[in-house]
């Protein structure tokens, strides 16, 4: 392993740790029906999310699927330690779920439409995001 990547596993790391905690709030789940849904003990995801516990590629793909998010969302911007644009607006996208669901209990038809509206706006910035993600990956890819 060069310096280099030697450097980078811990900022990996802490992307991931910093990802997977944002985006499991963002998603209403305890450490414990995480650890459920990925078949590991709570006391790994509490490890996970503190950066202690390195993932296998396996793990990491298992966590992102109990997340509904792609992989790349949890390693996020490694070099960036503040919060990710994905992170952001998957929380945002969850909140503003949760506000159309609690209009639509409220009976608030015009509230609950436009939160549903902002949701799907959140969606498709998310989408794009991803996309774009994707097209940086399979870009640096081909400069390799």
């Amino acid at each position: 392993m060069t310096e280099s990547t030697a450097q980078s596993v811990p900022l990996l790391d802490k992307a991931v740790a910093r990802n997977a905690r944002a985006l499991r709030k963002a998603n209403g789940l305890s450490q414990a029906d995480l650890a459920h849904a990925v078949g590991l003990s709570r006391a790994s995801i509490s490890n996970v999310e503190a950066g202690r516990q390195g993932l296998s590629v396996a793990l990491l793909g298992r966590i992102a699927d109990a997340l509904g998010v792609p992989p790349a969302a949890l390693l996020g911007e490694a070099g960036d330690m503040s919060s990710t644009p994905m992170a952001d607006l998957m929380a945002r996208l969850k909140s503003a779920e949760r506000h159309a669901r609690r209009c639509t209990v409220r009976a608030s038809v015009a509230e609950a439409d436009a939160a549903r509206a902002q949701a799907e706006l959140l969606s498709e910035r998310a989408a794009r995001l991803v996309a774009e993600t994707e097209l940086a990956d399979l870009r640096e890819g081909e400069a390799l």
